[in-house]
């Protein structure tokens, strides 16, 4: 049997090195290392002592159920309790609470003095434009804070999958360094920090739950005794369901709820890794280069080896483990994290691509074609693809296809108070029915997430008309949705609408998996998009939102504009429409909402009144509310950021 040579083995591996190295930046190879690397934080992070001097004050709904409003937080409440810090001598005041737009007058003012007044020990958080500020909200925190000490706001968050694992040191604004929050209350020189971003040190306990800071509720900080306070770090912040909570590297190990944390707790920690001088050693560049090429010469070797495959299979298996064991005993003593999971991708690729080059086998390809496309698509598309393997392209392919996200509004509400048996009719029934209309329109069905249903058209098999596809699907199952709805209401069933969310762009569509299982799939912006187009439409109180780049394609198809949304994880607004075909209410006229809606920007007074007008004709026109009650609420832009759980 012929055999790899050396000088072809570092060839091969060079090269495989060289095709992973960009997808390792890219999902899924990017989502599994940074997740790996969470598992790491979690469990086998160097554990320093408890800092005894960071603080913790937080909002509750219990501190805003004693306030006479919820938003702005009550600037009188928040006065107070630094001024009460202040009495005790802390060590620094951390207040992480955006004050980006005015409350009453006196409050204000008295708050604000206290910030001018004291900089060295009072730090502020400032966003600026770039963070989703209005130009409103950014040239009112502009100048209110002008002489108070300011630090960055954002925690960066990971693009794959949303985990703040990063933070920014400091960066430019003006002509000075603005720094974290973090080194501005460790008093950190700027002349010491850098625009970079440092991975997180998130301390833990024994059972792999992030460390407890001792922490107060706002409403009680007036009764509690000055020496509580006295020489500490203390943070000021919100601990609210849904707002400023972000998923941290706990996300991975203890799910999407208990691993969520409130902004000002991922401060605290970043505070005590600054004090603790506690880095992670990232290995990077040229130096991973170097160990995914070794990598891939290792699997290389393993294929030449002159025994049974079932030797191969072990012997690579044991160099896998290696790798995994050499990468916990770096990370455990001396806090390295290496390119895992590019290594052994790396290393799994070469064997793979020798064992190819050796023996030349095809013989699966076939039943490799129908297992893993039988699920997805109908008989005679995967018969065509066994006919014609040349056009599925496997692994991840940059296609250009429409996304289709639904899901059912208030569906875990409605799962916990029905039986199980029959939630189960009741959900199956659904699936069905909006399954059968993916089918009827050609769409490829990506998965079932509980009651969601995800799917895209323009994958396998290139399809130019997608996004009229894709709008027209939308439509369908809304239809067919409402129709469901209304047959469980006769038999007494209360069942949520469902909420659908369409995009077009591109996106990477393949098989990602392996030799026993098959994940025929989408990654990308493009889904990420469409899955959050589709929780938009419980802010509007509609059933489809439709991204600008689906409806600029959909000729089709007639639109309303809905708003600029600026969605979780990005900068620039998303403009998202409803089909006119998915109104199952009375609307106003297109031409007439459209011109109220266009003053929104333009003549706002004027868009007021003709929202008024149309409010009184059209009470069920849930658009016609929205803009109505943003109007009546001082917001007057078509610009709406729906970040970090908050609508403004």
């Amino acid at each position: 049997m012929k055999h790899i040579g050396v000088g072809t083995a570092l060839m091969l591996s060079l090269v495989v090195m060289l095709v992973v190295l960009p997808f390792s930046k890219l999902p899924p190879l990017h989502t599994f290392e940074a997740r790996y690397g969470d598992l790491l934080m979690t469990y086998l992070a160097k554990k320093t002592p408890p800092s005894e001097n960071i603080i913790v004050v937080k909002i509750t709904e219990d501190t805003l159920a004693t306030l006479p409003y919820r938003s702005p937080l009550d600037r009188e409440l928040l006065a107070d309790v630094v001024e009460k810090i202040l009495g005790a001598n802390p060590k620094g005041i951390g207040i992480d609470i955006l004050l980006d737009q005015p409350s009453e007058k006196a409050k204000d003012d008295r708050l604000f003095a206290l910030l001018e007044k004291n900089p060295d020990k009072v730090f502020v958080v400032f966003a600026e434009k770039e963070d989703g500020l209005s130009d409103g909200q950014f040239a009112y925190q502009t100048k209110v804070l002008e002489n108070a000490s300011k630090s960055i706001a954002v925690l960066p968050k990971d693009g794959s999958d949303g985990i703040v694992r990063y933070f920014l040191e400091a960066r430019p604004y003006g002509n000075e360094m603005m720094p974290s929050l973090a080194h501005a209350m460790a008093g950190t020189k700027p002349d010491q920090l850098s625009n970079d971003q440092s991975r997180i040190v998130y301390q833990h306990k024994e059972d792999g739950r992030p460390r407890d800071f001792p922490t107060y509720p706002a409403h009680a900080v007036k009764v509690l005794p000055p020496a509580w306070f006295a020489d500490k770090y203390v943070f000021i912040g919100v601990d609210l369901p849904f707002i400023d909570r972000h998923r941290t590297p706990f996300s991975s190990s203890l799910g999407e709820i208990d691993g969520a944390m409130p902004g000002v707790f991922i401060h605290a920690h970043i505070l005590d890794q600054v004090l603790s001088g506690v880095r992670i050693n990232e290995i990077k560049s040229f130096s991973a280069m170097i160990l995914m090429w070794i990598g891939g010469i290792i699997g290389l070797l393993v294929v030449r080896i002159r025994q049974s495959i079932w030797l191969r299979v072990a012997v690579l298996f044991s160099c896998i483990a290696g790798c995994v064991g050499l990468s916990l005993i770096a990370f455990e003593l001396e806090l390295v994290l290496a390119p895992t999971i590019a290594i052994i991708t790396t290393m799994s690729l070469s064997a793979i691509l020798g064992s190819a080059i050796l023996w030349q086998s095809d013989r699966s390809e076939k039943r490799f074609v129908r297992d893993a496309w039988s699920h997805y698509v109908s008989p005679d598309v995967v018969d065509d693809m066994i006919s014609h393997p040349e056009k599925m392209k496997l692994g991840g392919e940059k296609m250009d296809v429409s996304f289709i996200f639904t899901d059912i509004a208030g569906f875990t509400t409605m799962s916990e108070n029905m039986p199980v048996e029959q939630l189960s009719v009741v959900l199956n029934n659904y699936l069905d029915r909006v399954s059968d209309e993916f089918v009827k329109a050609g769409a490829t069905l990506d998965k079932f997430v509980g009651d969601a249903v995800i799917g895209f058209i323009g994958a396998p098999f290139p399809d130019e008309d997608h996004p009229n596809k894709a709008v027209k699907l939308a439509i369908a199952i809304n239809n067919v949705c409402c129709e469901y709805q209304a047959e469980l209401a006769k038999s007494g069933f209360k069942f949520g609408h469902t909420r659908i969310g369409v995009h077009s762009g591109q996106a990477i569509v393949g098989n990602f998996g392996g030799s026993n299982f098959f994940d025929y799939t989408a990654l990308g912006d493009t889904v990420n998009t469409a899955a959050r187009l589709e929780g938009a439409n419980k802010v509007f109180g509609s059933h489809v939102c439709v991204s600008g780049a689906t409806a600029k394609r959909a000729t089709d198809h007639e639109f309303r504009p809905m708003g600029q949304i600026i969605l979780a994880g990005k900068t620039k607004p998303v403009e998202a429409l409803e089909p006119i075909g998915a109104i199952l209410v009375k609307a106003p006229p297109t031409g007439v909402y459209h011109n109220a809606y266009m003053g929104l920007d333009k003549d706002p007074i004027s868009s007021m009144q003709t929202f008024k007008s149309l409010e009184k004709e059209y009470p069920d026109d849930y658009l016609v509310k929205y803009h109505l009650g943003r109007l009546k609420n001082g917001l007057s832009s078509t610009s709406i950021d729906l970040t970090g759980g908050s609508i403004k």
